[in-house]
Formats: C-alpha cells, structure tokens, sequence
C-alpha cells in the first residue's frame, strides 16, 4: 500500500529498481519500508503532546519543517515572504542540530516550536535512531495542526520524515531545493537515498538549476510539479552582505590578521558523515601540508558540533597549530563576512558550494562527488576527493599559480540571483489559493541550458525567449576586497582602491539645473547609516555647466558621518537613455549591493531609498511611477499621465509592467539585464529593464508604498514624486546617432523589446487602478525634513 500511494504519486514504475553498495538491488520499496521501519525504534517519543494546547496555541496555513542550521539558512527567506504577505507559518524545529539551529532560528528572527526531540545520544545512534525519534511527533502535529502545506528542504533525515508524515496526512508537500544528485547513496550518506524519497511525495518541487530540473524529470516526476527556481541560499547570503558587519566579524578578522599581517585567509569546514574517522583524518593532513607549503596561508576551522568531528579535529591538531585558527561554528550572521574575505575555501559542504561560488570564491570540494556540479563547470570549483596528497597539491597550486587563481576566482551565479524565493512564495501561494499551483512554470533561476526534451514545458519557460548564445554564466564581476580592510587582497586582485559600495545611486545631469537639490536631498539618507555609499554624477552631454556643484559635493566632509565617496562621470559624447544604465557597473561594489537611478525631474524624502531598498528586498525593481502594457504592445493610457486625475498615495507596494524617473534594484540584476542586451537603444530603457529582468530572472516592478494620513505608515519622507517645473520645462531630447526624433519612436521600441524578450503583461483583472483625489491642475507641497520647500506633482 505504501510503494503504490508513493510511487502512484511521483509518476514512478513500482518495478523500478536502484543500486547500491556492493552492487546489490533493492527496490525503492525495500528502501522506504527500512526507512520507514526505523520510526518505531524508540518507546520515549512525546506522543501525548498536544499541540492545540495554550503551550503551542498553534493554527498555521503552512508549517515549515527544520532540524539542522543549512534548512534554517536556506528557508528563512522564503518564511519572510511569506509572513509578509499575511500567511500563517509555523516553523517547526526537530532540534537535530540543535545548538547551531537555535543560533540560525535567533539570527532571522524566526520563533518556533521547539519538538527538543535529539538528544546527544540519539545523535550518535545515527539517522535511523534520528527518523524514529521525529516521525510521531511530527504526525501528531500535522494531525492536530492540519497546515494546508508543509515545506520541507534539502536531503536531511528532517527533510525526509517531515516529507513522509505530511503524505500520510494528505498534506501537500513543497520541497526547496529538489533534484540535486550524484547517483551514489554513499556519496553522500545517506543525503542521496533522502532526497530521492523527498520528491517522490512533493507536489511543489523547487529545483535550484537546469540540471536538478532535469534529473526530476527523469525520474518521471510530472513537469507540472517542478519549478526552476534557483537557490534560496544566494537571497539568504546576498540579505546578509547587505547589512553592516557585525563587530564579531570583525573582531575575528582582526585576529586572522593578526596572525599573518599579509596572509591569505584559507577557510576549513567539513562535516559530512561519510567523512568521519579516516576520510576526515586525511582531510586534516591535507591542511597541514597546505600549511606548510604555502608560508603566508592563515587557515580558519570552525568546528561543527558532532562529536565525532569535534574528536578527530582534536586528535589531528591537538592544541593547534602556527597559522590556524579553530573555533566553534560561525553564527549565520557571521559567516558571510568571512567567506567573502577568504582567498580559497575549501569544504565539503553543500550550502557552501554554492556560496563561494555567487562570491567568486576560489573552491575545493573535499568529497568523492558533488551533486553541485555547476561549479566546476563555471570553472570555480574543483572537486579534489579527500585524500591529503590531492587536497594539498591542488590547494597550493591554486595559492601559488596566479593564471589558476584568476581563472578560478570569477564570479558566476549558476544558483541564482537573489530572489529565489519570491518565485516559491508565488506557487506556494496560488497553490492554497486555487487548489493547484500556477499553470505556467516560471523561474527566477539559472538559464536552462538545453537537455530539455519536453516542447510543452519549453514553450513555457522564460528560457524559450532566450537566444542559445547568450546562455551561460554573467560575465566576471570586479573583485570585492575586504569590508572592514583587515585582511589583504587576495595576490590576484590586490591594488584596489578597498572595499566595494553596498549602495550605488546616480544621479542623472541632462537638462534641468536640478543637481544641488537632489544632493541636499541624499544627504539625510537614513539608508547610508552603516553602508558605503558611491553616488556617481552622470553628465550625458554639455547641457549643463556642473563643475562647480560636482566638486562641492565630491569633498567627503560635506557627508557628515556617513561613508559616501562621490565620482563626477561626464561623457561628452551622447548615449542616449541607456548609458546611465551601465554606470552602477563602474564601480567596485559588494555581492548584494544596491543601485538606483534617477531622472533629474524628481525629488523624494530622507526614507525614500530604504523604502526601495525593501521593495528590492521582495524581489522586485522599486520605480517612481508605473505603466501598463495595452493590447497592442502600447503604453496603456490613463495610467499616470503627464495630468493630475491621479492619486499619488497608495497603502501598498503597486506592481506594474515598468515604470520611471526612478529605478533600484540589485547590482547582480544589472549584470543579468546586460548579459541580455536591449534589440535598441532608441528609446524605452524604462521598458526594456524590467522586461529583460521579468523575462530571465521573474524579477517584478513595483512602486514602494505611499500612504496618507490618518494610515499609521503615512510619512512624507517615504515618498518620492516629479517636479512640477518638470512639467512646464521643455525636455531635452537624447540624441542617439544624429537622430534627434527620439520620441517618435516611443511606439516601435516598445514593440521590439515586447517581441523580442516574450513579454507577458500583468492581467488586466489583476490591474491597480487610480482615481481622481483633487481638481486638476492643483498643487501640493512636498516637505522634506523642513530645509526646503519645492512643488510636487501628484502628490495629494
């Protein structure tokens, strides 16, 4: 009964047979019944636990299942969109790495039921003492509790019986990151045998690349239920990097430095089971040898809890030793720091795998095969096994050989760009809204690369729309040195001018004398507190004189407290509307930064950008105002005009199909958007940037929240509106090519970049409308933090 109703609902053969060691057979049957068979080994279980009780109080549309730091990482993001947007989630914690989990829980701000399930010596039982242990409890919550979905990640034992218990309660089942793969149930142990049960009940599959996508579709899991999503772990680590370093980062980097005033930081971890004893004893040789063959490494071995990795750690290093540093794990907040200041990493991790590949990180994966191979073929990752001759002469090659370094420390995104669960949040949400998940299967991840032998599902992904030779990874990113200058540049990339900008904002000079007033208007900005900031003057043109206001504001002093450097950028040639879009790029920024855009007709409040910044956060360019796309290919009429029949405060974010005058949105996006180049630069780079983004990466558009009183958010400083002098100023015209009719070909461009990326306007039916809130032609002040007055157009 139990192999029908599983492989009835994954679409497998009940004959269908795997291998494993020894070259024995076993049916998935056999496999899941011994699974299964191990839920009973333990008489201790919890099973009077009453969820319902004033204890738990617990009523949720989607439960959450977790049990190691990893799914907590990885989870986290797509639990916060969630929340936002009014669900009830319970995060279900089966404490099976319970110190690191409940540091993870801490550090997103996530409460949870806390089943205190493993106890240390369960621990070391292994996983079949661990599945016992969860799988009753877990039932009687999904019993009492009745979630709608139960969300479920990864290839842990948690993963697996949270999969389990929720299919036996009829609950739909959505696994982030399915499809991962090696074809060994050795390598790893037991994380392949588990996540191949996963997807075997998971109505909702999220696959993190091509690749993963692929593989569940040759297990005849229905294309229906797979989506290409990306990897959840690039918005958790991108959403770390964006904020200031925490001072135990950089208390720990001062100590790296410490050791070796010009060292390269080498950054340790290992854990996984089927490394324990001797794999992990040669691993441990490995670093000594690195360590002794290359005299400026400074190596960092933050330790994971389990005891038999806590033991050999000790019987190899003892004490330790010159130029290595061994701590207890990092907390989640930490972590990130430290990658992105490492020279190589070296690990057999999964999570990380993909981390130090978003960063650009040289990488050796110490395992006998990684289901993440899209790092090797990025070129940043080798795969060394874990013998210590393999891990040490190929670690040193890559400290000692720059053309290797250089080759291997470029930056790819095979996992995604950061807004992996924006797309997750979308199906799970149409799921419980409609009975079933979307129809049409989009992706905010990778390119899918060919390989794909179902026309239906081609047709579509937003890959359809894609040009064979423009697949493949974005060009290399500028290196990022260190955040807090404590440690060197890696040898490859050293003479910077230091750490990158977490924030890039440009101002555009074109023709109104509007340049004083925007700068006085960053000045406030609350968004610089504790970031760097660049803000980059792009003259397009000699329509104005600026050189005088450019070098005032170019002097550091003028900024306060806040870290702002700014770069006076003046072409004299004309680049029309697209040349400003290229100028965040210019400069060295952090992984996760932040860019904006503005026209010179506009002005905003001193909250202004962390209002974008948290409409970027949701995964979606944040713009001044917004357009719809007609029938026709045409700019939709009626929707914001050059009129003032128009409400310019609005409670919630609005989405469009594009929108003006201001744009923001992540760095990494507009790598993406210029990967795929726009078919024109006449005109519509308004269009043509959230079309390319929506298309390759399900990126939105949206104009951040505005409310006005007596709504408990309504604040002016907010906001962001146009001039009205704007509307009385003849607007200069972009000159591309010696055409000077640039605005007659409004029309066509929109239809070239409609047709040429596939675009899909927003449904009428889902359209937000505005209505007429005071007589034309009326005025409305525009207070910013009572320095200066100016009139605002539409602002009520």
């Amino acid at each position: 009964s139990l192999l029908s109703k599983l492989l009835v609902a994954g679409g497998q053969r009940p004959q269908q047979e795997m291998r494993v060691r020894h070259g024995s057979q076993v049916s998935l049957l056999a496999l899941v019944i011994l699974a299964v068979g191990t839920f009973l080994v333990n008489s201790t279980l919890r099973l009077g636990t009453d969820f319902r009780s004033s204890k738990y109080a617990l009523t949720c549309s989607v439960a959450v299942i977790v049990g190691t730091r990893p799914e907590v990482i990885k989870v986290a993001p797509v639990v916060k969109r969630l929340i936002e947007r009014g669900t009830s989630v319970c995060i279900v914690n089966t404490n099976q790495q319970h110190v690191m989990v409940t540091s993870a829980l801490k550090r997103f701000q996530l409460d949870s039921v806390d089943m205190s399930l493993i106890s240390g010596n369960i621990y070391a039982e292994g996983p079949a003492a661990i599945a016992g242990h969860i799988m009753l409890s877990l039932n009687r919550f999904m019993q009492q509790v009745s979630p709608q979905v139960v969300i479920v990640q990864g290839d842990t034992t948690t993963a697996m019986v949270g999969s389990i218990a929720a299919f036996y309660n009829n609950i739909t089942v959505a696994h982030v990151e399915a499809g991962l793969r090696t074809y060994d149930f050795q390598n790893p142990f037991p994380e392949e045998f588990h996540r191949r049960v996963v997807a075997v009940p998971s109505l909702l599959n999220f696959a993190p690349t091509p690749r993963a996508r692929r593989a569940l579709l040759a297990e005849n899991i229905p294309s229906s239920r797979i989506w290409l999503s990306g990897n959840t772990v690039v918005d958790a680590l991108f959403d770390s990097l964006s904020k200031p370093i925490p001072a135990a980062a950089t208390a720990l980097l001062q100590r790296i430095a410490g050791v070796h005033p010009k060292g390269r930081l080498v950054l340790v971890t290992m854990h996984r089971r089927e490394s324990f004893e001797a794999h992990m004893e040669d691993m441990c040789d490995g670093v000594l040898d690195l360590l002794t063959q290359v005299p400026d490494a400074v190596v960092l071995l933050p330790v994971h809890t389990n005891p038999r990795v806590q033991a050999t750690v000790k019987h190899k290093f003892g004490e330790g030793q010159k130029r290595l540093i061994i701590c207890d794990p990092l907390e989640a907040d930490i972590f990130p720091f430290i990658l992105k200041e490492a020279t190589l990493i070296l690990t057999d991790s999964g999570g990380v795998q993909e981390e130090a590949v978003s960063l650009g990180k040289a990488l050796l994966v110490m395992r006998a095969a990684t289901e993440r191979p899209e790092g090797v073929e990025v070129g940043n990752a080798v795969v060394s096994g874990r013998s210590k001759e393999k891990i040490a002469s190929l670690s040193v090659k890559i400290l000692t050989d720059k053309a290797e370094f250089d080759r291997m420390s470029q930056t790819h995104y095979p996992y995604g760009y950061g807004n992996s669960s924006v797309l997750i949040t979308d199906v799970i949400l149409s799921h419980m809204k409609n009975g079933k998940p979307t129809s049409a299967p989009m992706s905010a991840g990778p390119h899918e690369g060919g390989g794909d032998k179902d026309p239906a599902e081609k047709q579509k992904s937003w890959s359809s729309h894609q040009d064979p030779a423009q697949r493949g990874p974005l060009h290399p990113a500028p290196h990022v040195q260190s955040h807090a200058s404590l440690l060197p540049a890696p040898a490859a990339s050293r003479g910077g001018q230091g750490g990158g900008a977490d924030l890039v904002v440009v101002l555009t000079v074109f023709g109104r004398a509007t340049l004083d007033l925007q700068m006085r208007m960053l000045q406030p900005q609350t968004a610089f507190k504790g970031r760097k900031t660049h803000v980059i003057i792009f003259q397009n043109g000699k329509h104005q004189n600026i050189d005088a206001n450019a070098t005032k504001w170019e002097e550091r002093g003028i900024w306060g407290g806040s870290d702002v450097t700014v770069t006076f950028t003046h072409s004299t040639l004309e680049t029309g509307y697209y040349g400003r879009f290229l100028a965040p790029l210019i400069v060295n920024s952090q992984p996760g930064a932040y860019w904006w855009i503005f026209d010179d007709d506009v002005i905003f409040g001193n909250r202004y950008l962390e209002n974008c910044i948290r409409v970027v956060d949701s995964g979606s360019i944040a713009v001044r105002n917004g357009r719809f796309v007609g029938n026709k290919r045409e700019v939709a009429p009626g929707m914001e005009a050059w009129h003032d029949n128009y409400q310019a405060t609005w409670d919630d974010d609005i989405a469009y199909d594009f929108g003006g005058h201001i744009w923001a949105g992540r760095i990494e996006w507009l790598k993406l958007a210029w990967q795929n180049p726009p078919p024109t630069v006449a005109q519509s780079e308004d269009f043509w940037i959230s079309a390319v983004l929506k298309a390759k990466a399900n990126v939105g558009t949206k104009k951040p929240r505005c409310p006005k009183p007596p709504h408990p958010q309504a604040d002016v400083e907010n906001c962001a509106c146009s001039m009205w002098a704007a509307v009385n100023q003849v607007r200069k015209k972009a000159i591309v090519g010696g055409d000077d009719k640039v605005d007659n070909q409004r029309g066509s461009t929109l239809v070239t970049i409609h047709d040429h990326y596939g675009f899909r306007p927003i449904p009428v039916s889902e359209r937000v409308l505005h209505h007429q809130v005071h007589p034309p032609g009326q005025k409305q002040p525009f207070q910013l933090k009572g320095t200066f007055h100016e009139q605002c157009m539409w602002f009520t």
